[in-house]
This record gives C-alpha cells, sequence and structure tokens, in this order.
C-alpha cells in the first residue's frame, strides 16, 4: 500500500483523474509513474535532440505540443535535463522557463516550471 492510500483511502492516479484535466492530470500521472531515469550519466548529443525537440514543440511551431515537454521533463534525469537546458539556450532567444511561460498557461506552466 502507499502512503497516500494509506492516509486517504484512495488510490492517488484516481485521485488526480477526479481532480485534474486535460495536459496538467498527464503532466501528473507522469510524475506519479516515478519513470524519471536515474542514470546521472548524459549523453551531449541526446541532449541536443531533446533541446532540438522541446524547441520544435513549442516556441518553433504554432501552437505548443504538451506531450513532448511532459515526455522530455518527466522521463530524463536532472543532470541530463540540465544540459537540455543548455543547449536549449542556444538554439533559442529565450530560456526554457521563458518558453513555458510564452507557451503554457495555469497549472499546466506552473508544474512545467517547477519541474
Amino acid at each position: 500500500m502507499t502512503p497516500f492510500l494509506l492516509e486517504y483511502k484512495q488510490d492517488l492516479e484516481k485521485h488526480i483523474h477526479s481532480e485534474t484535466s486535460g495536459h496538467f492530470r498527464r503532466l501528473l500521472i507522469s510524475l506519479t509513474a516515478a519513470a524519471r531515469d536515474p542514470d546521472s550519466i548524459v549523453d551531449k548529443s541526446r541532449a541536443r535532440q531533446d533541446a532540438q525537440a522541446l524547441y520544435k514543440a513549442g516556441e518553433g511551431k504554432w501552437g505548443t505540443d504538451e506531450s513532448t515537454f511532459n515526455q522530455i521533463l518527466c522521463a530524463r534525469s536532472y543532470a541530463h535535463l540540465r544540459l537540455v537546458f543548455e543547449e536549449y539556450s542556444k538554439i533559442c532567444k529565450y530560456d526554457i522557463e521563458q518558453s513555458i511561460s510564452r507557451e503554457m498557461s495555469g497549472d499546466l506552466k506552473t508544474g512545467m516550471t517547477t519541474i
């Protein structure tokens, strides 16, 4: 049994589904899956690819592909993300936090910038 289930007598994922919606719900579900890569070894080429994918999913297109942000920000190690954000700043005139603020709003924006 999970601590949340013991404390609140409800499954965390079911609770998230009942209290949230849309891209924010998907962000929270991704985070509860705890699928973040624990590896501290960073591949610069992969970080560059992820930075380009984030750019193409946001600033580089009309609209935003939130699922790409979700996949990268919720699954990559923090060491990898630091390098991704450095690489992102080289290809975009905004840093990643500025881009998220420009591309997203509300709880999703808060959640993504918190990561």
